[in-house]
């Protein structure tokens, strides 16, 4: 999803749909290269110097929030943990294991 909703934005702001998705491509085959021998991420760097995506660098990290990627899962976290919170009375918090 994030690759497309970058392709879709770049696409927006002028770019060709197969050479975006060619530099998207390219820089994370680069970035895997790079990772593989130990290094760092590097791919938004990498995606930032990329002037045939025609996006600006917050236009990119924006693309590639991963808030936009989890949908329900914060929700669905908070309701599950008050639905167990009553379990969890008198529990220490350093317990690592909880029989119910």
């Amino acid at each position: 999803l994030a690759t497309e909703n970058m392709i879709n934005e770049a696409v927006k702001h002028g770019a060709d749909r197969q050479a975006a998705h060619e530099i998207i491509r390219r820089c994370s085959m680069e970035t895997t290269a790079v990772l593989k021998q130990g290094g760092d991420c590097d791919l938004i760097d990498r995606l930032k110097r990329e002037p045939g995506l025609m996006l600006d660098g917050s236009e990119i990290e924006k693309a590639l929030l991963p808030s936009l990627y989890t949908g329900r899962s914060a929700e669905q976290t908070e309701r599950y943990l008050e639905k167990i919170k009553p379990l969890l009375v008198g529990t220490a918090a350093e317990t690592e294991e909880i029989n119910v």
